[in-house]
């Protein structure tokens, strides 16, 4: 048998704990274990069995959009048990140009803020 969580973040080391803990907050989730980084969500997948991560990114400011998409890329290149969605904002002044980035760096699909739609490219 084969699981796979279908939904999850990973952040950047220096932020992760941080971004983190927005989220915890944000939700009004208890569980401060869970800190965001890559080898944290490895690790507690090992635990629970799980063998494949869908990464969602969300881009809360236009601003960061590209910089989101290219952390997501280099997590899948680096991590073979990563499917990765790539992020626009509706804010951004070209959207059709980073959705056709995110499909030429070969990522899944596209997670969108801030409607929370996901949007599959596959």
């Amino acid at each position: 048998m084969y699981f796979i969580d279908f939904h999850s973040h990973v952040y950047p080391d220096a932020i992760a704990p941080k971004a983190a803990q927005s989220v915890r907050e944000f939700y009004h989730l208890g569980d401060d274990t869970i800190d965001g980084r890559v080898e944290s969500l490895l690790s507690y997948g090992d635990q629970a069995g799980i063998d494949r991560f869908v990464i969602l990114p969300v881009a809360l400011r236009p601003s960061r959009t590209r910089h989101i998409n290219d952390f997501i890329i280099e997590q899948v290149a680096s991590q073979p048990r990563f499917f990765g969605y790539g992020t626009v904002h509706a804010g951004m002044e070209n959207i059709t140009g980073e959705v056709q980035y995110i499909m030429d760096k070969g990522l899944r699909g596209i997670k969108m803020h801030p409607d929370s739609q996901v949007f599959a490219i596959d």
